[in-house]
């Protein structure tokens, strides 16, 4: 008896040790992560910023939470730590996919907590460009399903070396789409574009007035 309970206490170790040192893997552009890898939720660090945005579609209404961690020890780039946290509140339809742009050209792991009775994503992509990161929900054999009116997604965490952050957008979908705010290392090329396009109309307008002496 006395080696079968040896061997069982060295393969609980074994499992346990291995669920301790999980931790986020490397998402490149492009590139398809599959089954999203657990983690711990951040640790240490100081929470900069954190905010809940609503969203609406025509079969499904929702929230989206995204906190910002500066210091987060289980961040090996160095950077800022994202976290993610869906919900869908009402509704006929599930929430099968979240995608969150302004990732560029920033490193980063990619990785999910999931605290009981939360949904956890069967898998994590990276557009081309670098730009966005999706996760996405799918029944079985592939993953646990999508979510449902009052379910909860798992912590979505992305680790970056970026050292800076700003609102951007994030998307929702499951046939019909609905879009929120969220944090990001960089905003849309889109938001450079209209500010750019704001600074030429305000030195545009400057200019005309020097020329008329107003």
């Amino acid at each position: 008896m006395r080696p079968t309970r040896f061997a069982t206490c060295v393969a609980l170790t074994v499992v346990l040790l291995a669920a301790a040192t999980a931790e986020a893997a490397t998402l490149a552009p492009g590139a398809l992560l599959t089954p999203v890898p657990a983690e711990a939720e951040p640790v240490g660090g100081v929470v900069l910023a954190t905010q809940t945005s609503p969203f609406v579609s025509t079969t499904y209404t929702g929230e989206l939470t995204s906190t910002v961690i500066s210091g987060d020890t289980s961040n090996t780039l160095g950077g800022l730590t994202f976290t993610y946290v869906l919900r869908n509140l009402t509704g006929t339809h599930s929430i099968n996919r979240l995608s969150i742009n302004g990732f560029d050209d920033f490193r980063t792991d990619v990785g999910r907590a999931a605290p009981a009775g939360t949904i956890v994503p069967a898998y994590a992509d990276r557009e081309a460009s670098g730009t966005s990161i999706g996760f996405s929900w799918v029944s079985a054999p592939i993953g646990s399903g999508a979510i449902a009116a009052g379910q909860t997604s798992a912590t979505l965490v992305v680790q970056t070396n970026s050292p800076v952050f700003v609102p951007t957008s994030a998307f929702v979908l499951d046939g019909f789409p609905a879009g929120m705010l969220a944090f990001a290392p960089v905003p849309e090329p889109s938001t450079f574009v209209l500010a750019g396009t704001g600074l030429a109309l305000m030195v545009y307008g400057f200019s005309r007035r020097r020329r008329s002496g107003r």
